[in-house]
């Protein structure tokens, strides 16, 4: 945060955990309510761009790679296709769930419902 603005600013996990659920824009007024919109939208947009390469650094994949030599694979990084496929797998999932419901009898307990942050 601080090569991005003069805050001194902790964010702890305690703190966020009060924030989990809530639009991208609470979580940036809450965090930082001194921060103009344009401000905050900017420091919200350099943690997003960093947590990745955090996470990786951090992280890493374990032996994953090691597995994929030893098997004698060397596999592409994932590209917008691979995320299209995976929210068509989640799609196909909600509705599989929602026919389950239903031949259960429990259906009317499902209702839509929007994510945090979804604009419309």
């Amino acid at each position: 945060m601080r090569e991005h603005t003069d805050l001194d600013t902790r964010v702890s996990a305690d703190r966020l955990r009060g924030l989990f659920g809530k639009t991208m824009t609470e979580i940036s007024g809450a965090l930082f309510p001194t921060l103009s919109e344009a401000e905050q939208a900017k420091v919200m947009d350099a943690c997003r761009e960093t947590e990745i390469p955090f996470i990786l650094a951090e992280y890493g994949f374990g032996d994953v790679p090691d597995a994929f030599a030893a098997a004698g694979c060397s596999p592409r990084r994932p590209g917008a296709g691979d995320l299209l496929l995976a929210v068509d797998d989640a799609l196909i999932a909600a509705q599989n769930a929602v026919t389950a419901a239903e031949s259960l009898g429990i259906g009317s307990y499902i209702q839509p419902s929007r994510c945090a942050g979804f604009p419309g």
